[in-house]
């Protein structure tokens, strides 16, 4: 049977997707990054769905650990 790895913080996936969404976000506009509002909705909605998706699964996993 697989074992699960618990992260927490700075050290998940989501985490940092979630981050450097925000720095895009920040810095659209600027030199540095151009992009579309549509697209920049486009990112956060992925974003926020793997990150979403991630946590719902880490919690299906703890509970159902729990009930074993």
């Amino acid at each position: 049977m697989h074992e699960t790895v618990t992260r927490k913080g700075l050290q998940t996936s989501e985490f940092w997707l979630v981050l450097l969404l925000f720095a895009i976000v920040v810095l659209n506009g600027t030199s540095y990054v151009a992009i579309p509002g549509e697209h920049i909705a486009l990112l956060a909605s992925l974003a926020f769905g793997y990150g979403g998706g991630r946590t719902l699964l880490k919690h299906g996993l703890t509970k159902a650990g729990a009930a074993a």
